[in-house]
């Protein structure tokens, strides 16, 4: 019995039980910089992607590049978008040139390779599991290490969604970039 305890006053767990703390190196966020969004991919044209893109745009005042697979959503998504620009400059909440600016810096397109150098994607495509696997994986060999790769997904695991973006179990940095 004493030598159990011995070694459970010794043990590194046994210490973090403690003091509930599993980190022996003191953080300070205080000090993280944040990282620098100068370019934005979205995927899915639908009415989720264009929202996001659209608030990105007007907002951030960062170009976009709106990626789906079907030119015929994206063309529905689009005039989506410059129908809302026009709701807006028509009850003057921005002027037409805010309006033309905030278009100018969406750019529709259906092949993912154009995302090759956005420093975030946030993928906003129906929750099918499989779908988003294959998009992540894809986006994890196409985007720059630096770039944040985020998921829209109210009910998939973002744990199993960022699995997809390695195929080697050791690689720790590509699953840590999924949000």
């Amino acid at each position: 019995m004493l030598a159990s305890r011995s070694f459970r006053a010794l043990s590194p767990r046994w210490t973090c039980m403690q003091c509930r703390s599993f980190s022996t190196t003191k953080r300070s966020f205080a000090e993280a910089q944040a990282a620098q969004i100068k370019k934005l991919g979205v995927i899915g044209g639908g009415q989720m992607g264009l929202g996001i893109a659209l608030t990105a745009s007007r907002m951030a005042k960062v170009p976009v590049t709106v990626c789906d697979n079907s030119q015929k959503s994206l063309d529905k998504g689009m005039a989506f978008a410059d129908k809302l620009l026009s709701k807006d400059v028509g009850k003057e909440k921005i002027s037409q040139s805010d309006a033309d600016a905030t278009r100018g810096r969406l750019t529709p397109t259906t092949k993912m390779d154009d995302l090759g150098d956005v420093d975030m994607v946030i993928e906003a495509v129906p929750e099918i599991a499989d779908l988003k696997k294959s998009i992540f994986g894809s986006l994890a060999k196409i985007c720059p290490p630096h770039a944040i790769l985020a998921t829209n997904t109210s009910s998939i695991s973002i744990t199993l969604i960022a699995r997809a973006t390695t195929d080697d179990p050791t690689n720790l940095d590509a699953p840590s970039r999924v949000i």
